[in-house]
């Protein structure tokens, strides 16, 4: 006599023969004494990943990767976000485990979804007060003012009457940013050039 046709199994279980006697047995995903099997609400009978969780959202237990994995439950990996940055185009990505993080990158402000350029000459005046200063997109340039030198960010006053700039029959006076040349006595004319008064002509000049 076949034990197992005596035996009463549930249809959710099999018969496991063992001479003369039977046993009856739940198959995955169902749980019990084999005569009575229900559906495992807490998925005992699956090996779900670390990074798993059990699912009975179709009524069948399932193991389901957790937001930022992907796998088939029994086996997850982490999804690099950052392969595919979400983040704004002047932003860092950063992953991290199950998630990732943006960061505006310097000269720019926001949220690291979304970054705006930030206008360091206006708000953060870097150059020299002898300077001019030039905002780009994430960074600015200083360029010292005509009559001084310098890198933009500190600027010195330029001694142009070391390089001689005035004629030769005149006086040369440093002054911030530019120079004066004067004439001496009894001659006149501009920076570059002097010449002999018409009244002074055969005149002789005190010192």
């Amino acid at each position: 006599v076949d034990p197992c046709a005596q035996a009463s199994c549930d249809i959710h279980a099999e018969c496991v023969r063992n001479g003369p006697s039977a046993t009856c047995v739940c198959t995955s995903p169902y749980i019990g004494d084999g005569h009575t099997c229900k559906i495992d609400q807490n998925c005992t009978t699956l090996s779900c990943d670390s990074h798993a969780s059990c699912s009975t959202d179709i009524g069948t237990p399932k193991c389901k990767c957790m937001l930022g994995y992907m796998g088939d439950g029994s086996t997850c990996v982490e999804i690099d976000e950052c392969a595919n940055s979400p983040c704004d185009p002047n932003a860092a990505c950063t992953n991290s485990t199950g998630g990732y993080s943006c960061s505006c990158r310097p000269g720019y402000r926001g949220n690291g979804m979304t970054c705006m350029d930030v206008d360091e000459c206006t708000e953060n005046r870097p150059c020299d007060v002898h300077a001019t200063c030039r905002n780009t997109e994430g960074s600015f340039s200083c360029q010292c003012s005509s009559g001084y030198t310098g890198s933009g960010i500190r600027c010195e006053d330029t001694n142009e009457c070391a390089m001689s700039p005035c004629d030769r029959n005149a006086s040369c006076t440093n002054l911030p940013g530019t120079y004066e040349c004067a004439c001496n006595q009894c001659l006149d004319g501009n920076r570059t050039s002097c010449r002999t008064h018409d009244y002074c002509a055969g005149a002789r000049c005190g010192t």
